[in-house]
């Protein structure tokens, strides 16, 4: 039985928007002080949208997994969608923009072997950022908050754990143990690591159990949820209320956000996109822009940083890079993303569950 999803698009693109939003305080003002959630909650929206990726990846991929002719067919399916979007953006920033705000000129900085190694690293997944210390400055930048001048995108540090989520979902599949007995195990595995200090011993394991938990939520949804099974209204507000008093009233949230927040949002995450009023419309028709603005919407605001120069609020700049990131975005799907995807109809909605049941 098939599964309709309508609300998935917007969902993307609403978190790509919390991003962008969230940087815009910190590129803009220089701080995060400002950044309203995280005043009230001590983590900024764009960390809890950076999750909300991840939930509803866990539950795609899982799925195309299932119907993948197998580990190669979907280790390709996953290619196309990652891949190009990823490297266009960084040659396209690291080749492009960066020389145009190095300090020494951009002859200079392409003429040195310094970029070219850094930009390296970044495609091959070594470095979580793209950055150019003394080399790069999009803007006049002083004292500890110099660092942020420097930062061609600031978002890549998921990228490579959203691979590595799909090598596990793809080892699963290899062995032919994507079941609801291993994400179950998975869950475990991650809630053990999250308590557990002695696995904190690098940022990329940092990050791994931090966004983890994220994905294996998804999956479990995809996996435990029967099939044909309709989201109740109810469970998903409860959740959404639960899951709204832990972060504001919640001592010690922070420690436990990167666990509790997937196993209280992932249900109400299912429940919107399930609803036929929140499919995006004509807007639909052109494409699916959320990772193109993911992956643009800093090196947008970096861009627009230097054109608008200070002293607006982190609010005022929110409201001018949205609509110039997700514009961007739209067009890293036109001229970039779709080229390499099978072709699904304008405005369709996704759909999960043609005929496969986990074991």
């Amino acid at each position: 039985m098939t599964r309709v999803y309508p609300g998935f698009d917007l969902l993307r693109i609403l978190a790509a928007g919390g991003v962008v939003f969230s940087h815009a305080f910190l590129i803009m003002e220089l701080t995060e002080a400002g950044e309203p959630l995280k005043a009230a909650t001590g983590t900024i929206l764009g960390l809890y949208a950076v999750m909300i990726f991840f939930i509803l990846s866990g539950f795609l991929v899982t799925d195309s997994a299932l119907r993948s002719q197998g580990v190669l067919d979907f280790a390709a399916k996953r290619a196309r969608r990652l891949l190009p979007g990823f490297l266009a953006a960084n040659l396209i920033v690291a080749l492009a923009i960066c020389p145009l705000f190095a300090t020494e000129g951009a002859m200079a900085f392409l003429g040195q072997p310094v970029p070219w190694e850094t930009l390296g690293r970044v495609l091959l997944l070594q470095d979580p950022s793209l950055t150019f210390p003394g080399r790069v400055s999009f803007f006049p930048a002083e004292g500890d908050a110099a660092w942020v001048a420097a930062v061609a995108n600031g978002v890549l540090w998921t990228i490579r754990i959203e691979i590595t989520c799909y090598l596990v979902v793809g080892l699963l599949l290899l062995v032919g143990m994507l079941t609801r007995g291993a994400v179950l195990a998975l869950i475990c595995a991650a809630v053990f690591a999250t308590l557990t200090p002695a696995f904190y011993v690098s940022d990329y394991l940092n990050c791994l159990i931090y966004l983890g938990p994220s994905f294996a939520a998804g999956m479990a949804l995809r996996l435990l949820l029967p099939e044909g099974h309709r989201a109740d209204g109810r469970i998903a507000a409860a959740s959404a209320a639960i899951l709204g008093v832990l972060m504001l009233k919640m001592g010690g949230w922070r420690e436990v956000e990167g666990l509790l927040f997937p196993l209280f949002a992932a249900y109400p995450l299912i429940w919107f996109g399930q609803q036929e009023r929140a499919r995006l419309g004509a807007l639909g028709r052109f494409g699916d822009p959320s990772y193109g603005m993911y992956l643009w919407g800093w090196p947008v605001q970096m861009l627009l940083r230097a054109l608008v120069g200070p002293g607006w609020s982190g609010w005022a700049f929110a409201a001018l890079s949205l609509p110039a990131a997700l514009a961007v975005g739209w067009l890293s799907w036109i001229l970039v993303e779709r080229r390499f995807l099978r072709r699904r109809p304008p405005g369709a909605s996704y759909r999960v569950g043609t005929g496969v049941s986990p074991r």
